[in-house]
């Protein structure tokens, strides 16, 4: 991760990197990207579903709800380490 760079930059950088993985990720790392991604663009989450995903939206829910509190600056450097790590997964 270049330091050099405003945390903006990194974290649309990132958001590059995240369309190239195509390989599955485990359910808890694809709920903290969720989670940090959501937090840090500050998009609303859709708590009023009835279907079935309810209980996918619980768990997206609550992975959101554990950083919240998280400063966005923060929630984003987070995604950027997280996808910085699973994008070296993809070279190798």
């Amino acid at each position: 991760m270049d330091t050099n760079k405003d945390i903006d930059e990194l974290f649309k950088e990132a958001l590059h990197k995240a369309s190239k993985i195509t390989y599955p990720l485990p359910d808890d790392i694809r709920l903290r990207l969720y989670a940090y991604y959501k937090h840090a663009t500050q998009e609303s989450i859709n708590t009023t579903s009835v279907n079935e995903h309810e209980l996918i939206s619980a768990f997206k829910m609550n992975a959101w709800m554990q950083v919240r509190q998280m400063r966005i600056d923060d929630a984003k450097l987070e995604y950027v380490k997280l996808i910085d790590e699973l994008y070296k997964n993809l070279k190798k």
